[in-house]
């Protein structure tokens, strides 16, 4: 069942933010074997830690404990990126066969130089019904937001932590190198060293305007 977005303090905790009784600290390590090389892995492998070849990060996905303002939940962020869920109540942003509306944002889009309706994003979708709200509450938005609708998109990449064996005789524990690289899905050289905490995709299809076609403007705060 998903967990919607709740109230706290007068503000909508967005369905895809992390709380602190979330957090995981299993501890990782590098492994190395015939077929894959060496590997970032945690201690006790679980099959399902691997998606599109990546390591991706463990969470729990309880909704327990105090909200993370300034961080996502790995799971339910990946979730709404995989079955276009909307980041603030959890439901479906769209009905299917509809343009899907965003948000987006300098922070957290990249726009395609040879494509002008194409683009790259970490933030998740956001349901007509919950935009209204997310740019009323979230200061971020008010610096710069854009209201547009998107005809599909697809995984492209991942945003994640790039770790290196350590030296000499401690090679097995992880030394960072970078936080939040971006790291695409066809980067394959890169995967064994990553830990992936967001899912990045392509959106396809940007039509801008369409907060306008709706009714009401874009305003900031």
């Amino acid at each position: 069942m998903i967990a919607m977005s709740e109230s706290v303090g007068g503000l909508v905790v967005p369905y895809v933010i992390a709380r602190s009784e979330e957090i995981v600290c299993d501890p990782l390590y590098f492994y190395s074997d015939a077929r894959w090389g060496v590997f970032l892995s945690y201690q006790r492998r679980r099959a399902a830690d691997w998606l599109h070849g990546i390591l991706r990060a463990r969470v729990l996905d309880t909704s327990e404990g105090e909200p993370m303002w300034r961080q996502v939940n790995t799971l339910r962020q990946w979730r709404c990126m995989d079955e276009g869920l909307c980041q603030v109540c959890g439901r479906e942003a769209a009905q299917p066969g509809q343009p899907m509306p965003w948000i987006l944002t300098e922070t957290a889009f990249h726009a395609l130089s040879w494509r002008a309706d194409a683009g790259d994003t970490n933030a998740p979708p956001t349901c007509w019904d919950c935009i209204p709200v997310a740019l009323e509450q979230c200061p971020r938005l008010g610096v710069s937001a854009e209201v547009v609708t998107v005809a599909w998109r697809e995984p492209i990449a991942v945003l994640g932590d790039l770790y290196r064996p350590g030296p000499g005789v401690g090679w097995q524990l992880p030394s960072p190198v970078q936080r939040q690289v971006y790291v695409g899905l066809d980067e394959f050289a890169r995967h064994p060293r990553v830990l992936a905490n967001q899912l990045v995709v392509r959106l396809h299809g940007i039509e801008r305007g369409a907060l306008g076609r709706r009714g009401g403007s874009l305003m900031a705060r």
